[in-house]
């Protein structure tokens, strides 16, 4: 026992400390993908373990030597693999290379994959060596600076010892000014912000600085003066039809099933989103479980009940209480939110959500078990580190929808326009409460 703790206390400093030191170099990428699995083994649930260690080693390998059968990953190649996305991936890149352009915006419709291309972006510039920097920071709707302020400093490794905002702005300008070429990612922007409240130098200010800004709307990317805007459209058809048989699987090509299948893909209408959620949801169904999602699709005549429906369908195949109460957990959180699985294991069971565990070892695996059931219905996403998770903005609006009623009712308010706690005669229904 006394080794155990020690080897744990070594593998937390190993996880937690030297790996983000040492990411980017060679020996960070063989300490993260092969013994970060060794560090997962110490900490994990002791019934899972074994299986976890040999399986997340193997997976990690799998990244290493370029090969990875992640949900997220086969999302990914939306902006790299298909010809719409490739055409806007280049024009944006020979824009990042004009030194006449600061700002570049970036807008679509909610799930048409700004986020995605953005990333790709992302990665193409660290592979040419573009920037001696690159940060992103996930906006929202409701702007919070001071976590902007973090999530940027976090990706530069810097602390930021300053306790009022306009303290940490500083830090964080002082710190980007000494870099000559710096590449800024804000997604998902609602509404203008002030780059200097942040502590993002721009303009004559610092004339390296380029800033990419992803919106759904396109006035929001004129309030912040891009200067070169780009719009993102659905997936056209035979790229739709590619994405939703790449993720439902082979079985669409059958006689039986392949009309059924063209017909549902159309009806998600080129959303990435939509056809990722509702073909991973649909794989290895039956074949009357297809005819009844392309009856419900059929019946949401409007394009925000589509939306809506896909995720639903999604919710609706989970095959017990448990997993939708579970998903419905996450949408406690804020928006683009790296939920800990531990805090989520943790809530469950206050709210006694795990069914026939008699060990809070057990519950842990459940935990674990059903964060990793609902990634492959991708109702989650991998998080930005090991043992958390995400959920898409659109994904979690539905959620929301679905917690804040029945026999849920969770109250999830986001800003600032919740002043006083809710009177007793109507919070005394809800299951929980959530305000950020």
């Amino acid at each position: 026992m006394a080794l155990y703790v020690v080897f744990s206390f070594i593998a937390v400093i190993i996880g937690d400390y030297l790996v983000p030191k040492i990411r980017d170099s060679v020996v960070g990428k063989i300490v993260d993908y092969l013994v970060a699995p060794i560090v997962d083994y110490l900490l994990a649930p002791i019934g899972l373990q074994l299986c976890y260690l040999f399986s997340s080693i193997g997976r990690r390998l799998g990244y290493l030597f370029g090969y990875n059968t992640n949900i997220e990953e086969e999302f990914q190649s939306v902006a790299e693999d298909f010809d719409s996305r490739k055409l806007i991936l280049k024009e944006i890149m020979e824009a990042l290379k004009d030194d006449r352009i600061d700002m570049i915006g970036v807008y679509g419709v909610g799930g048409v994959g700004k986020t995605t291309l953005v990333a790709a972006v992302r990665k193409q510039a660290k592979g040419d060596n573009l920037f001696d920097e690159i940060v992103m920071a996930a906006v929202s709707q409701t702007p919070n600076v001071r976590r902007i302020q973090g999530d940027i400093a976090d990706m530069l490794d810097l602390k930021l010892d300053a306790e009022s905002e306009p303290g940490r702005a500083r830090q964080l300008s002082a710190r980007l000014e000494k870099k000559k070429r710096v590449l800024v990612v804000l997604d998902d922007i609602w509404e203008e912000i002030k780059l200097e409240d942040i502590g993002i130098p721009f303009g004559a200010r610092h004339r390296g600085c380029k800033i990419i800004l992803t919106s759904r709307r396109l006035d929001v990317c004129d309030q912040m003066q891009s200067q070169k805007n780009f719009s993102i459209q659905v997936l056209p058809g035979k790229e739709a039809w590619d994405l939703f048989r790449k993720m439902a699987g082979d079985s669409v090509d059958s006689p039986d099933l392949h009309p059924l299948a063209v017909q549902i893909a159309k009806e998600c209408a080129g959303l990435p989103i939509a056809i990722v959620t509702l073909a991973a949801a649909l794989k290895n169904k039956s074949l009357s479980d297809w005819r009844d999602a392309a009856n419900q699709l059929r019946k949401s005549m409007i394009q925000s009940e589509k939306l809506f429906t896909t995720p639903e369908l999604s919710y609706n195949y989970l095959k017990t209480d448990e997993a939708k109460s579970f998903f419905l957990l996450c949408c406690l959180f804020r928006e683009n939110f790296n939920i800990l699985i531990l805090d989520l294991w943790k809530y469950g069971m206050g709210l006694g959500l795990f069914q026939d565990v008699d060990t809070v070892d057990e519950a842990r695996e459940r935990a674990y078990r059903l964060a990793n059931d609902l990634k492959s219905s991708c109702l989650l996403l991998d998080g930005s580190n090991r043992g958390r998770v995400k959920m898409h903005d659109i994904i979690r609006d539905f959620a929301i929808s679905i917690a804040s009623k029945d026999k849920h009712v969770f109250l999830v308010r986001t800003g600032p326009g919740w002043k006083e706690f809710p009177r007793k005669d109507t919070y005394k229904r809800y299951t929980a409460i959530s305000k950020f």
